[in-house]
């Protein structure tokens, strides 16, 4: 995980190396999402066996990812954990021996909200990764 900070203030930010659950936040779930689906079921099938509640709790975000990605690209999640943390994660496309890639923005305080992450935020995240896409796929 790469870090880098804006607000050097706000107690949320992970240090570089942190670790969370698979399926906490945005980008875990979105990860997920972009995995092939032998890939995916493995993945879930180890949580399931590590974590039992984490899997109870995380099933539902990869639903709602899946589905947020198909239709735009991207997965949002506003307010869930900590008031006033919005994130926005997008899976990259994997070849089939590719390990799957996910990047995300995560903002906090009084000016992100779920309207500006969609309008603004999220088109960037989704370009930025289809640029890579095709920069791998031409070298």
């Amino acid at each position: 995980m790469q870090s880098v900070r804006f607000d050097e203030s706000h107690v949320t930010r992970p240090d570089i190396g942190a670790s969370r659950t698979l399926l906490v936040g945005a980008i875990g779930p979105a990860l997920v999402s972009g995995m092939h689906e032998a890939a995916r079921t493995a993945a879930l099938n180890r949580l399931k066996v590590a974590d039992p509640a984490a899997y109870a709790c995380g099933l539902p975000r990869v639903e709602r990812a899946r589905k947020s990605i198909a239709q735009k690209g991207y997965y949002v999640v506003a307010d869930e954990f900590v008031r006033g943390l919005y994130s926005v994660a997008a899976p990259m496309r994997a070849g089939p021996f590719d390990e799957p890639l996910a990047f995300n923005c995560v903002m906090s305080g009084p000016l992100p909200n779920k309207e500006r992450i969609e309008k603004d935020i999220a088109p960037r995240l989704l370009a930025m990764v289809r640029r890579l896409e095709l920069e791998l796929a031409m070298n």
